[in-house]
């Protein structure tokens, strides 16, 4: 095969291969560790969870507390270690899945420290009319004594400041939110009621506008235990996924695509015999 026919073939197939027409495929987990089963990030002489082990805080310093038997951090995710000279908090990992009703062998983030925010920022190209949407399972225990805890649920579109990892960048957009507690909880009344010691799956979405500032930004996923919390918040199978949304760009028509296959042939084949 001549080298002018194998540039007229590659042009064709590179032309059909761009679609401006075609709306973007779905994309799966855009987020990394999602379900929390990752091996934490382990400092020297740290050791993986085994099971049962409950809950494990995160501890960076050899100096701090329960060094050994705690972790450096969870895998993927962001959050502040302000305590204990800024190498401590009682945010982690947990292994007490079977309490919510899920598997003992799995991992599940926990936080019991009132307003930290645990996040992942990711990159992402997204078009206009995609839908994004996040979902993650919250749980809590308690009993008929305590006063309830409760949490928050983000959806951004932007980073967390680098300076304060509890707060949002400036110039970051809440693209949605929702508060969750449990039934004893009094302090503000919640978008969602979670059961104790049963798994509650909590749901975000966003739908991509055309000229949308949000789609010059990274998205970032976050979680976070509310101020007055009586206990700790746990949360696990966390989900970001994006969809062509219900009315995506339409797709060519087959006839299209032959006319558009026809004519590419007609003017490679002009410029071989020129």
């Amino acid at each position: 095969m001549s080298q002018k026919i194998r540039r007229m073939l590659f042009s064709v197939v590179a032309a059909l291969a761009f679609c401006p027409g075609c709306p973007p495929a779905r994309a799966g987990q855009l987020l990394v560790n999602g379900n929390f089963n990752a091996t934490a990030i382990l400092g020297t002489g740290q050791s993986p969870l085994v099971f049962p082990a409950g809950n494990t805080w995160t501890t960076t310093a050899p100096a701090g507390p329960n060094y050994l038997g705690s972790i450096s951090g969870v895998s993927g995710w962001t959050y502040a270690t302000p305590e204990h000279g800024g190498t401590h908090t009682d945010v982690g990992l947990t292994t007490r899945g079977d309490v919510f009703g899920s598997p003992q062998s799995g991992q599940a983030l926990f936080s019991n420290r009132w307003d930290r925010l645990v996040s992942q920022t990711i990159t992402h190209t997204f078009h206009a009319g995609e839908v994004l949407t996040a979902t993650v399972d919250f749980g809590t225990f308690g009993d008929t004594g305590d006063s309830g805890r409760a949490g928050y649920f983000y959806l951004v579109a932007g980073t967390v400041n680098p300076q304060n990892l509890d707060a949002f960048a400036s110039g970051s957009i809440l693209l949605d939110s929702l508060s969750v507690a449990n039934p004893r909880w009094t302090q503000f009344v919640p978008d969602v009621v979670a059961a104790d010691r049963r798994y509650t799956s909590l749901r975000l979405t966003y739908e991509f506008r055309e000229n949308d500032p949000t789609l010059l930004l990274p998205i970032t996923f976050g979680m976070r235990l509310a101020g007055g919390s009586l206990g700790a918040s746990y949360w696990d199978n966390a989900l970001l996924t994006t969809d062509p949304g219900p009315n995506p760009s339409p797709v060519p028509e087959p006839g299209t695509w032959v006319l558009a296959f026809g004519g590419l042939v007609v003017l490679a084949a002009r410029r071989l015999c020129g």
